[in-house]
């Protein structure tokens, strides 16, 4: 019976704040979810341009090694042959190609 009487004189708490509580812990959740797979995303943009940079730091040698390449590639050759008047080509009138 005193036990009763105890808590009947003891002051009463609200629940809203203990539920606003319960919402911003689930916004910080939410937060923290997004920052994660941001963070994810950053840290595999960064291994993603290591790995460039050690390819390109790999491949710097074959770079400056074929630095005074050089290919001959044959080019065809125009010649432009006449056409009799009133005859009529689908070729450039100045250069004769189609």
């Amino acid at each position: 019976m005193n036990l009763q009487k105890k808590l009947i004189k003891l002051p009463r708490k609200s629940l809203t704040q203990s539920k606003q509580v319960l919402e911003e812990r689930n916004r910080l959740e939410q937060c923290v979810e997004i920052l994660t797979l941001k963070l994810r995303d950053g840290l595999d943009k960064v291994e993603y341009i290591k790995g460039i940079l050690k390819m390109v730091s790999s491949l710097k040698g074959d770079l400056n090694d074929s630095k005074n390449f050089t290919k001959v590639i044959k080019t065809p050759k125009i010649r432009q042959i006449p056409v009799p008047p009133g005859i009529y080509m689908t070729t450039c009138m100045t250069c004769s190609t189609t």
